[in-house]
């Protein structure tokens, strides 16, 4: 077996450029295929110093499996298997080469995901487990680790080392073998040890979900027993819980998808992915387009104050943010009128009276009627609103070119220098996005590059 710490420069026709990463059962190259001219992932199987002959043979067939199945299908949400392979006694795999971030990346530097970007996620990877069902594929092993998220914004479901296959067409069910997968993630039923079945893919993402709403896990614990108990005999609050601003729908469904009996869960895949595209279009002012393409969420730790504050206020549904707005300004409205009324009446003087003294006569007071501020012209209202949409705009398109948006950048700097052209500061983001985006790109090796 691969034991050798040194990158190869070849393995089979394949030119290897990087080693990608390492892990408890191979390497992964980045690599060039010469022929086919596109570049690729290669992984390769490394057996443990300590392995015995046993483990070499688990080993050996999960690798195969991981093969099988991801080969098995073809789907835009999953990674795409091109050739398998024998170097020197050494399996191999060659994939799709990717280039993207991990949702446990994400997580572990507490990203920050406004609900309608975590909620395109799940609903991609929904529609990719959906996919694997029907052709006789369970994952068995979803978990933040195993999707990713490319650079388009597209949503990759990767690693099917543990996954279950049937014969194609046929429906996937485990036959309650040793429990496969990472403990946080694994559904009530397996852990009872009965079969694995679609529902056990949808708990897992359920917890995915919920993880990405709310940068908590539902189920806690230190130890496996801990999780697993956690996991059969707790229910986890909902995630409006922890942010409040969530649109009561994603309790729903996220609270449906970690229902401890496998029927109170969804049906299918399919069925969560349909849910999931309503609640998406359903939204106000949600950009689908902007969705399918989704920024990399900024760390929340290494945000300025300001910053995290406007990310926090876009996660917010219109109609919360719309009553905050309005609350505020009926309690300013009426502060202002108490603060105007208590200097009226201290400003209230006597008025001598013409009239002759006398021990029955008293002294006149006339006081001084309110008189209340004009109410704003048309014209006055039309530019505040104005101001307000033009700060909305130079705010969200300064968010894009911090997160290298640069295309949505120049439109919405265009916009705001239409309206107000010496913003300065929407001057020097417009040239920044201009100059990002005429900047040549990279070259793609050619044939026969080493």
């Amino acid at each position: 077996m691969h034991r050798a710490s040194e990158m190869p420069s070849r393995i089979g026709r394949y030119q290897v450029q990087a080693i990608v990463g390492t892990g408890s059962m191979g390497m992964v190259y980045k690599a060039f295929d010469p022929i086919i001219e596109r570049t690729v992932a290669i992984k390769v199987l490394r057996l443990p110093v300590l392995a015995d002959r046993r483990e070499y043979a688990d080993y050996l067939r999960r690798f195969y499996v991981e093969a099988r199945a991801a080969g098995r299908l073809s789907h835009p949400n999953i990674v795409a298997i091109h050739d398998v392979g024998d170097w020197d006694g050494v399996p191999y795999i060659v994939m799709e080469f990717l280039e993207g971030t991990t949702l446990q990346t994400y997580l572990r530097r507490n990203m920050v995901f406004p609900w309608p970007e975590a909620t395109e996620v799940v609903r991609q990877v929904a529609e990719a487990l959906g996919y694997a069902h029907r052709n006789g594929v369970l994952h068995r092993d979803i978990k933040p680790a195993n999707v990713m998220i490319l650079a388009d914004g597209r949503v990759k479901v990767m690693d099917f080392g543990v996954a279950l296959m049937a014969s194609p067409g046929a429906e996937a069910v485990g036959t309650g073998e040793a429990i496969v997968g990472t403990p946080y993630y694994i559904a009530p039923e397996v852990l009872e040890g009965k079969p694995y079945q679609p529902a056990s893919d949808i708990f897992s993402l359920g917890v995915v979900f919920y993880q990405l709403l709310t940068l908590e896990r539902p189920f806690k614990g230190d130890t496996f027993q801990s999780v697993a108990y956690a996991i059969l005999h707790t229910t986890p609050p909902p995630p409006s819980r922890y942010e409040a601003a969530l649109p009561p729908i994603l309790d729903t469904i996220v609270m449906r998808m970690l229902a401890r009996s496998p029927g109170d869960r969804y049906t299918s895949a399919e069925a969560l992915a349909q849910d999931l595209k309503r609640v998406l279009a359903s939204a106000v002012n949600v950009d689908l387009g902007r969705l399918d393409r989704p920024a990399a969420p900024v760390p929340a730790d290494e945000m300025d104050p300001w910053r995290r504050l406007w990310t926090r206020w876009q996660a917010w549904s219109p109609l919360w943010r719309w009553g905050l707005i309005g609350g505020l300004a009926v309690g300013i409205l009426g502060a202002a009128t108490w603060v105007f009324h208590r200097q009226d009446a201290g400003n209230v003087q006597p008025v001598p009276s013409s009239a002759p003294a006398g021990p029955t006569t008293r002294p006149a007071v006339s006081e001084v009627p309110a008189r209340p501020s004009p109410p704003p012209s048309e014209e006055l209202r039309k530019q505040e609103a104005l101001r307000r949409e033009i700060d909305r705009r130079f705010q969200l398109g300064k968010n894009y070119c911090m997160n290298r948006l640069y295309a949505r950048c120049r439109d919405e700097m265009e916009w705001v220098l239409s309206q107000a052209p010496d913003h300065a500061e929407a001057r020097r983001y417009l040239e920044q996005a201009l100059q990002r985006l005429e900047a040549p790109k990279p070259r793609r090796p050619g044939k026969g590059t080493e």
